[in-house]
């Protein structure tokens, strides 16, 4: 047994009542922990040299300067080490660490000393049990953007893309204006060449109309615009930087592109494409406080009454999709392909409302 010591600990977690714990699923991922030195954590801290003081505390007489661990996710507490059920979760706080065993810390509770796991992983079998009962119909991934943490269900099969594709090429287009390969303020005609009728509005407008490219880019995210759509696929498909180029870049499957966006898709293309889209939303690119504007005044399939949702939903025939951003106080990605398109509108849009809270409030459960 080690000499006591306090070590300050900062835990980012929820509260939460009694479940079973599982360390591993075949679905799940977690990317581990990262860690911060003592002295690293203090080099952000150094202002508060009394705090530094206070947090130095000694072994007995020995000098004692101890690690910083962050977690932002709920973690559960066990009465012994190595246990597979824990009593409780508990919220963010700083704890005393009495004992450190490998991955587990004995802390002190007002309840006496109890474990934590560094590696907890969050229960994930209600999801798997709710998402079963619509079987081999739907495909989803959820990826806390914070940790990491990654839950999939039925990633195997392949889904028609329908519109979802659409958010591809706006990536693509908005990738070439950033590098300067071409400019958004390029003007195009709508022509009878062009014409497309589903989802849109320029359908609507008289032959001749011009739209810049900054134009159609929002006419194809808010409105799901298939005109858009084919007027950018005739003008953006960049010789020296081509769509497969960029598809190849971003480590898509190129296989099952079809002029700038895919006939088919399968959820692990599906969460490359919608990492990418996050990473450039979160940059300071010229253009993606327009795209985040546009992806979040689109109709949202997932929805959510808390949080403002960036996505791209994709409705054709059996097919409907939807591939979302939550902003949540720990944003995450949440992406539900279907074939629910064939039943009533009402109950399509009824399964994605219940999924979209179903991981809502997971992801607010573990990952505040």
């Amino acid at each position: 047994m080690k000499h006591l010591a306090k070590v300050i600990v900062f835990i980012m977690v929820t509260l939460l009542g009694t479940a079973m714990l599982v360390l591993a699923q075949p679905e799940v991922y977690y990317i581990p922990l990262q860690y911060f030195t003592y002295d690293t954590y203090y080099q952000q801290n150094e202002e508060d040299e009394e705090d530094e003081e206070k947090r130095s505390i000694s072994a007995y007489h020995e000098p004692y300067r101890p690690s910083v661990q962050h977690t932002n996710r709920a973690m559960g507490l066990f009465e012994s080490r190595g246990a597979t059920e824990y009593i409780s979760l508990i919220p963010p706080q700083i704890v005393t660490v009495l004992d450190e065993d490998d991955r587990w810390l004995l802390i002190s509770t007002y309840n006496g000393p109890m474990w934590i796991y560094l590696d907890f992983a969050p229960t994930t079998y209600h999801l798997e049990e709710a998402l079963s009962r619509h079987g081999n119909r739907v495909s989803v991934f959820y990826m806390n953007l914070d940790t990491g943490f990654t839950f999939t269900y039925n990633p195997n099969r392949t889904h028609f893309s329908a519109s979802v594709g659409k958010i591809y090429s706006a990536l693509y287009i908005y990738t070439l204006a950033e590098r300067e390969y071409i400019t958004l303020d390029g003007v195009h005609t709508f022509t009878s060449a062009n014409h497309r009728g589903g989802t849109g509005r320029i359908q609507h407008r008289p032959f001749g109309t011009q739209f810049t490219a900054a134009e159609l880019l929002g006419y194809s995210m808010r409105y799901s615009d298939n005109v858009a759509y084919v007027m950018m696929a005739q003008h953006y498909n960049h010789p020296y930087f081509t769509f497969h180029d960029f598809v190849e870049e971003v480590g898509a499957n190129s296989d099952m592109i079809t002029s700038l966006t895919s006939k088919n898709i399968y959820l692990a293309d599906a969460a490359i494409w919608m990492n990418a889209v996050h990473e450039y939303l979160e940059s300071d690119g010229r253009y993606s406080e327009a795209f985040r504007n546009d992806l979040i005044a689109t109709l949202s399939l997932i929805g959510s009454d808390n949080y403002d949702v960036a996505s791209k939903y994709g409705w054709s025939g059996y097919a409907f999709h939807d591939a979302a951003i939550v902003y949540a106080s720990s944003p995450y990605i949440l992406i539900v392909l279907s074939d629910f398109g064939w039943e009533d509108p009402g109950v399509s849009f009824g399964h994605f409302a219940r999924i979209g809270r179903l991981f809502e409030e997971f992801n607010d459960r573990y990952f505040r």
